[in-house]
């Protein structure tokens, strides 16, 4: 039972939990049927979904084959016998939702914005932010124009001497 799992998932027999997992992730983004068009690849993501489900469960050996898929609970879950108009409902509704979620999330960064641009920490920045433009252009005038002066370190010749005696 274990190797047709791992047939499906096209890996050999002995490939470590990690390896399983690895190939599930391929398997699922190639047969995923939002990504996938063909009429094949949702049966084929529900079986690499339910061999994977199996060996990481480690049921893989307790399965009684005369079950029949739609008492399968995995079978049941993801709706198994749905009719090619069901399925381009489904698809339909959630590329709706998946619109829907952008918006809703492009008015919260909307509001956010606006809300910032109205607070206190928003103009203080600003003043803050002008205010260090102003100083910075001050210090560099002052170097530009002013040639910087040259002093000679008097302290430490007399600490020099200092310590000579």
């Amino acid at each position: 039972m274990r190797k047709e799992y791992l047939k499906i998932l096209g890996l050999n027999d002995g490939a470590s939990d990690e390896q399983i997992k690895k190939a599930w992730k391929r398997k699922v983004l190639q047969f995923h049927p939002d990504k996938n068009p063909s009429d094949n690849a949702q049966n084929e993501f529900i079986k690499v979904c339910d061999a994977y489900q199996k060996l990481s469960s480690g049921t893989f050996e307790k399965i009684d084959e005369t079950i029949p898929p739609e008492t399968n609970e995995f079978y049941r879950k993801y709706n198994q016998n749905l009719t090619n108009e069901d399925i381009a409902k489904r698809r339909q509704k959630a590329r709706e939702h998946s619109k829907y979620k952008e918006m809703y999330e492009e008015y919260i960064l909307t509001i956010s914005y606006n809300g910032l641009r109205k607070s206190f920490l928003y103009k203080f920045s600003n003043i803050v932010a002008i205010f260090s433009l102003l100083i910075g252009s001050i210090l560099f005038l002052d170097y530009a124009v002013l040639e910087p002066k040259v002093e000679t370190a008097v302290i430490l010749t007399i600490i020099g001497t200092i310590l000579t005696i």
